[in-house]
Parts: structure tokens; C-alpha cells; sequence
């Protein structure tokens, strides 16, 4: 049977049997994430541009338009990058660890670790501060990521400078950026702690 036609009977058999459809299996935190990247990229690109005008000494609208670019290319192609990262680091080192150990309770020294890998899927106890914590662990592979395909994207602008130049600026302006992210991360995690 081919794979597209098993689709329609798996949902009529779980429309048919509704104990066997879960809906606590896990929450892939790219749909979550994803949005809030969205939305945090209007601000993220005019603090890289105030980066660049700063550090290539030119005017703030001309570096509107590489920063622009360079965020948006790093949103829609680097986060997912950084996301199946994430998946990759959690397939093989967490959900062993996890095994091991014999729980994924985030309660535990295990699941703390978990959390500290920045998982891409996340499953849940109730507890309102493990996305938060998740996110913001998620930010440091992401951060490399962008680094790297920002700077690929930014030497198509300033083709007078070199890769290693270009690099380091990506870098400064992602580290103006992430502060901003990191601020934001933890404001959520604030909030779902007082909760």
C-alpha cells in the first residue's frame, strides 16, 4: 500500500477510536518558536544595523538593507538549520541519556540536561517554565548558525571586505542581537515562574 493512501485510514481509525489518538506525545518547538523568531525580526534588524553603521562607518538606512537581508535569510533558512541541530543533538545524545537513566522528568538532574542541550521537541509535565528554559538553550546553536549564514549573506553587500572581516562583524551584530533575544527569553520565563 502506498504511503499517501494509508493517510485516510490512520485518520478514520483515529476519528473511529479516539483513545488511541494521544495528543500528549510532544511539541515540536519550531512551531512555537518559529513565530516569535517572526516577530522578534523587525527589532533584531535594527539593532544589526545600528551594528553595522557603527562598525563599517556608513549611514544607518544603507545598512538597513544588508542587515534586512542577511536576518531574513538567517530566519527563514538558519533557524530550521538550527532547529534540525537541535533534533539531531536530542536523537542522539538526550533520548539516550534519558533511556538510560530511565526518565526524561525535566524534575531530574537528566532532565535538566536535557533542557541545557536546547531540545527541539518537548514533552509535557505542566511545568510553564521548561519552554522558556528550552527556547532559550536553543539560542546558542542557533546563534553559531546565524553567525555563519549572515556572514555568506553579507559579503554579497561589502565585497570590498574579506570573509574573515565580514565574519567578525556578523559576530558583533549577533551578539547585540542575542542580548536582545536572551532578554526577551528570560522576561518569558520570568512571567511563567511567577506563575
Amino acid at each position: 500500500m502506498r504511503s499517501r493512501s494509508k493517510l485516510p485510514i490512520l485518520i478514520l481509525l483515529a476519528l473511529a477510536c479516539p483513545a488511541l489518538a494521544r495528543a500528549d506525545i510532544g511539541l515540536p518547538l519550531i512551531f512555537v518558536e518559529g513565530p516569535e523568531m517572526l516577530m522578534a525580526l523587525v527589532p533584531v534588524i535594527l539593532i544589526e544595523s545600528a551594528v553595522y553603521r557603527k562598525c563599517l562607518g556608513i549611514a544607518y538606512r544603507k545598512a538597513l538593507w544588508p542587515a534586512g537581508v542577511a536576518n531574513v535569510v538567517s530566519t527563514l533558512l538558519g533557524y530550521p538549520l538550527a532547529w534540525g541541530l537541535r533534533m539531531f543533538v536530542q536523537v542522539v545524545v538526550s533520548d539516550p541519556l534519558a533511556k538510560l537513566v530511565g526518565t526524561s522528568s525535566t524534575r531530574t538532574w537528566a532532565g535538566y540536561v536535557f533542557l541545557a542541550l536546547g531540545p527541539a521537541w518537548i514533552g509535557g509535565e505542566g511545568d510553564t517554565w521548561v519552554l522558556p528554559v528550552a527556547s532559550l538553550a536553543g539560542l546558542i546553536p542557533t546563534f553559531f548558525v546565524s553567525v555563519y549564514l549572515e556572514a555568506w549573506v553579507l559579503t554579497w553587500f561589502f565585497k570590498d571586505k574579506g570573509f574573515a572581516a565580514i565574519r567578525t562583524l556578523s559576530y558583533k551584530a549577533n551578539l547585540a542581537s542575542y542580548a536582545f533575544l536572551v532578554a526577551g527569553g528570560l522576561i518569558l520565563l520570568v512571567v511563567a515562574l511567577r506563575r
